[in-house]
């Protein structure tokens, strides 16, 4: 009984993290999402996947889609999870700044990571 129980706990811990990047991520499907969580150990790492994965090809494929959400969420900054993990995608990009400058840099631009990126790489080849 005590293996049914641990069971148990393991899927609803799992349901929970599934629900909640289902939430952040809603334009992507149920199975998508559960095959980057059983390829992650951490919800975090979950949400960073999904970001260098889902990102690009999301803002890529619909800019309107993009300013709409950004339109219907004007004010709301993303969760800390979320900033963090784009600081680090921004990093990846531009290694040669500290990461609160990255941070920085996304807060002025609103947390949108392509209009971060190309002023900071504007500014750094200006210089």
């Amino acid at each position: 009984m005590r293996n049914s129980e641990s069971e148990k706990q393991i899927s609803d811990e799992l349901e929970d993290k599934l629900d909640k990047l289902l939430e952040m991520f809603p334009q992507r499907s149920r199975s998508e999402l559960l095959e980057v969580l059983e390829e992650t150990s951490t919800l975090e790492g979950a949400v960073a996947q999904c970001l260098l994965v889902y990102g690009d090809k999301e803002s890529e494929s619909d800019p309107d889609s993009e300013e709409e959400e950004a339109e219907e969420g004007e004010g709301q900054e993303p969760s800390s999870m979320q900033q963090e993990a784009l600081v680090r995608k921004m990093k990846k990009e531009i290694p040669e700044y500290e990461n609160e400058v990255l941070r920085d840099v996304l807060r002025e631009h609103n947390w949108n990571l392509q209009n971060a990126l190309g002023s900071l790489l504007l500014f750094s080849s200006g210089t």
